[in-house]
């Protein structure tokens, strides 16, 4: 089970986050707290289901993870800023910083 703290998003960020959900392409949002990837507000046709929003929660642990380790090595000064994921059904965007992961599930056919 994916533990959520949606009361914690401010109401003008929960706005923006369903605004950027409506978008035609996108097919869903995420916002995950950076320290624990924790969800704190989630929405969009394709995480209407828990089951789908905890596999892709813990896809982007994951990749994450195994991204940072890596960075590290190469260049430990460095910062990911984006990250773009592409597959024949979805992409996602996924944009880390010091506070909050964002993750933008997207429809590339569009």
């Amino acid at each position: 089970m994916i533990q959520s703290d949606e009361d914690s998003v401010p109401d003008e960020a929960a706005q923006v986050l369903a605004q950027l959900t409506k978008h035609e392409h996108v097919r869903g949002c995420v916002a995950l707290t950076a320290a624990d990837q924790r969800v704190i507000w989630s929405g969009g046709v394709t995480f209407a289901s828990e089951a789908k929003l905890a596999q892709v929660v813990h896809f982007v642990r994951d990749t994450l993870a195994v991204v940072q380790r890596h960075m590290d090595i190469l260049e430990p000064d460095d910062d990911l800023g984006l990250m773009r994921i592409r597959t024949g059904k979805y992409e996602l965007l996924i944009t880390p910083s010091k506070s909050y992961l964002l993750v933008v599930m997207q429809d590339p056919s569009l």
